[in-house]
């Protein structure tokens, strides 16, 4: 994976699967010209807990519906992107515009990929695992992460076919 677009998470957290997935579908939506930065992969109970708070109990704009242990981030299954709006600029000119994550959308849903973008609670930067379409909710993740921790729900991942 090129540095540039995945320098501000670590990859390595993410399952490794998933990953290789993700790494795929950067090169996709590069040559479909566009170039979508990763802002966020796993994140901790207590890091997700603190974005749930947002625009509920601290300031700021309500941008999960997922507490601590309810998202796919908390088992390295999930990222979440950014368009660069102004590449010409330094750093990150972040685009919330939704409509600026179809192409991600369309090339996550061809690799078996969920996209948020497709979500009631529309949440176009996210891609998941699709951990449905292996017969798994979220509820198996977390029964298997309080049985062995992440080790225990990788382990559960492994045994099913992502390609």
């Amino acid at each position: 994976m090129s540095n540039d677009y995945f320098k501000r998470i670590q990859v390595v957290q993410l399952y490794p699967q998933f990953a290789q997935l993700v790494a795929k579908l950067h090169v996709n939506c590069l040559a479909r010209g566009s170039q979508y930065y990763a802002t966020s992969g796993l994140r901790s109970v207590e890091d997700q807990d603190k974005l749930y708070a947002q625009g509920r109990t601290t300031p700021g704009d309500i941008v999960t519906n997922a507490r601590g242990g309810q998202s796919y981030h908390n088992f390295g299954i999930a990222i979440d992107f950014c368009l660069d709006k102004d590449v010409t600029r330094e750093g990150l000119q972040p685009d919330w515009n939704a409509e600026a994550y179809k192409v991600l959308a369309e090339e996550a849903v061809k690799l078996g990929l969920e996209p948020g973008y497709y979500w009631k609670f529309k949440d176009a930067p996210h891609v998941q695992l699709k951990i449905s379409k292996a017969g798994l909710a979220l509820l198996d993740l977390q029964k298997n992460y309080k049985n062995g921790g992440m080790k225990q729900v990788w382990s559960l991942l492994d045994s099913k076919n992502w390609s």
